[in-house]
């Protein structure tokens, strides 16, 4: 079994045993019944859909056949390379220069590319940009990626937990400030799970890959750089799903606080220094 699947099944393991214990702290043993009902949805979503919740929450769509025509050849090209099925192809209409990477496995995965990304890059950048999605593909760091998010947005939900009260009668006049405590507990501990499960080096080992899989390297850097130009353009629908923006090419997240709670990103001037070519 590969190192990120054991990492996947460790991290549902201990979480499902989290929660049940935060149930029966809040609850009692209606607590953990809700809990472990709760943590069922998350586990089976984590594991089988994840990859298509991420899509869903960075607003992509399938592209249409004339949307395909430039990218398909310079996708295929490097996941010929790579030795992996082609990932399916998605668009998100966003300004915002960036790509997204899910897939359970390196034959089931997906990339969303940006309307702002595909209209910035030449056909050599994104190409470059493509070896980086895919290598993070081969490696299943995508599929880590994305049960992770799915878990650290359902821990996010039990700041939510005492809307359960009202469905059988036990609210009370204490549930606004219980949500409130629980939202500044669980809020940051969400990010903590993001930041200790997603490597920052991901990305670094990630760079390397893709350099071993393109003609041209350079390409690498210059879509780094370019790229680097335009991070001063909010994606807006990601700043409502903070617990997805590890699973893009560069951070999404405008918001300081949130840009430093889940921070699994190396500055894109680091990653030109890392990638050690001129």
């Amino acid at each position: 079994m590969h190192m990120n699947s054991i990492k996947v099944f460790v991290l549902l393991v201990i979480m499902t045993l989290f929660f049940l214990w935060i149930g029966h702290f809040l609850f009692g043993y209606v607590g953990i019944v809700l809990a472990l009902f709760l943590m069922m949805i998350i586990d089976i979503s984590a594991y089988f859909y994840s990859d298509k919740s991420a899509l869903r929450f960075s607003g992509a769509r399938e592209m249409e056949s004339h949307e395909l025509v430039r990218l398909v050849p310079l996708l295929k090209s490097v996941a010929d390379q790579a030795k992996i099925a082609p990932p399916k192809l998605y668009l998100i209409d966003s300004d915002a220069s960036n790509v997204l990477a899910v897939g359970k496995n390196p034959n089931n995965a997906g990339i969303a590319v940006t309307a702002g990304l595909i209209q910035l890059l030449n056909d050599e950048e994104i190409k470059a940009i493509f070896a980086v999605e895919v290598s993070l593909i081969a490696a299943r760091d995508t599929f880590l990626g994305a049960v992770t998010a799915s878990v650290a947005g359902g821990f996010s939900n039990l700041a939510n937990l005492s809307v359960w009260r009202s469905l059988f009668g036990l609210k009370n006049s204490d549930d606004t400030k219980i949500n409130g405590a629980m939202m500044c507990v669980v809020g940051p501990i969400s990010a903590v799970i993001v930041r200790i499960l997603i490597s920052k080096n991901r990305i670094f080992r990630a760079d390397q890959a893709a350099i071993r899989l393109l003609d041209n390297p350079l390409s690498l850097l210059s879509a780094l750089e370019k790229i680097n130009t335009e991070v001063g353009v909010v994606f807006l629908r990601v700043q409502a799903y903070p617990a997805i923006a590890h699973l893009f090419f560069i951070n999404p997240l405008s918001n300081k606080r949130l840009r430093t709670w889940f921070s699994t990103f190396p500055d894109i001037a680091e990653r030109i220094s890392k990638i050690g070519i001129k």
